[in-house]
């Protein structure tokens, strides 16, 4: 080996390779929770269309019948098909002929949702079981 020329050694340092590790981490950690929110909140609007669905269901029902029902039929859970079950949706008929409210129930990963059941009444009001009014215009989208 020529000693007018030392051996370069081409690659990063120990100490580069943690920086960069460190920044990956950190981004990470700030990144990850907002995604989760995401996809609660994304999941969270998929149900409202369900539920938006079902109303329109009822309506169509009562305008036929003269009745709503109480019957489940199709909308028994959020997302209407796919494997992952998000809501359970369900009717509860207050006065069976003239009213109900429509109810999605978080289970599984979306049960840390802040907002949690979702409701929807006959006459179209939106809500939230054990919620403020602010919350419920956070909420429903």
């Amino acid at each position: 080996m020529n000693a007018a020329h030392p051996l370069r050694q081409n690659g990063f340092t120990l100490i580069e390779l943690m920086v960069v590790v460190a920044v990956v981490a950190l981004l990470s950690a700030i990144a990850y929770p907002s995604y989760q929110e995401h996809l609660r909140r994304t999941r969270r609007i998929d149900c409202e269309g369900v539920l938006m669905s079902a109303a329109a269901a009822q309506e169509r029902h009562h305008a036929s019948t003269g009745r709503y029902t109480s019957l489940q039929k199709e909308f028994g859970r959020c997302p209407a098909a796919g494997a992952s079950k998000f809501y359970d949706v369900s009717i509860v008929p207050a006065k069976p002929t003239t009213s109900y409210t429509l109810k999605a129930v978080p289970v599984g990963i979306q049960q840390k949702d802040t907002c949690g059941t979702l409701t929807l009444t006959h006459n179209g009001q939106k809500g939230l079981e054990k919620a403020t009014a602010t919350d419920t215009g956070r909420c429903w989208q």
